[in-house]
């Protein structure tokens, strides 16, 4: 299922982004929240994404986002690579609103856990604040099986709350 999920994500992403990637081009920072799932405690990040539109429907966003958690299964920090297809709709102008989904790199700073690829779905907004910037509100529910590599495994699942500011290029 996961590598169904990762292949039609990128096969997506190499047949359709070159019809208008060149002219809708965004990139920015964001804050981060985790919250949701098994985190314990919650704790701020912040990161980077870059967005590309394939039409006026369907986008693709690549995000990097690092945050830290304390639980009983991770005591360390996390950076998060997620790939999201989206699909959205301009509702007024400035405003569009989307819901994604897509596979996820997750990298831990503890050594003895290995990176590990889950997946994640997504709902959140553009808002149009001025020409070419703009400003990002999503959120992100991760689920990742997590390998230890003393020879556990667990499910480990995370919410983000994403808020950023991206500028056209």
């Amino acid at each position: 299922m996961m590598r169904a999920l990762c292949a039609a994500v990128l096969l997506a992403a190499g047949l359709a982004c070159p019809a208008r990637a060149a002219e809708e081009f965004r990139a920015g920072g964001h804050v981060a929240y985790s919250a949701g799932g098994d985190v314990a405690d919650e704790r701020f990040g912040a990161g980077a994404q870059f967005a590309a539109a394939v039409n006026d429907v369907l986008s693709l966003d690549l995000a990097g986002t690092f945050f830290s958690e304390e639980n009983r299964n991770i005591n360390c920090g996390i950076t998060s690579f997620a790939l999201s297809l989206r699909g959205g709709k301009t509702v007024v102008d400035g405003t569009h609103l989307y819901l994604g989904a897509g596979p996820n790199l997750n990298l831990f700073t503890a050594p003895s856990l290995a990176a590990s690829i889950g997946y994640h779905a997504c709902a959140g907004g553009e808002f149009m604040l001025g020409r070419g910037l703009e400003f990002l509100a999503e959120y992100r529910y991760s689920i990742v099986d997590v390998d230890n590599l003393r020879g556990r495994s667990f499910r480990y699942s995370f919410g983000l709350v994403r808020l950023g500011l991206s500028y056209a290029l």
